[in-house]
């Protein structure tokens, strides 16, 4: 199928919508879009500072890895 014959279709069913469904249908498209927006700064800042983590470790010639860095400390356990 061409895309000429898709995006005729696609706007005959776009204009056989009642005007709710037109409605509904632009605030999915509203809220995908923010949705995928705060996904991709969440990613983008994770990598960024993952990249500021690394270069401080290699700056400073500590070769630990990340993990071992944010390793939990266990404490002893108290007697009863």
């Amino acid at each position: 199928m061409r895309f000429s014959e898709e995006a005729r279709r696609g706007r005959d069913r776009w204009l056989a919508l009642t005007l709710y469904r037109k409605f509904e249908h632009g605030i999915v498209l509203i809220l995908t879009g923010l949705i995928a927006i705060v996904i991709i700064a969440a990613v983008w800042s994770l990598a960024l500072e993952s990249m500021q983590q690394r270069r401080a470790l290699s700056s400073t010639g500590h070769n630990r890895s990340l993990a071992t860095k944010l390793r939990v400390r266990k404490f002893p356990s108290r007697a009863p």
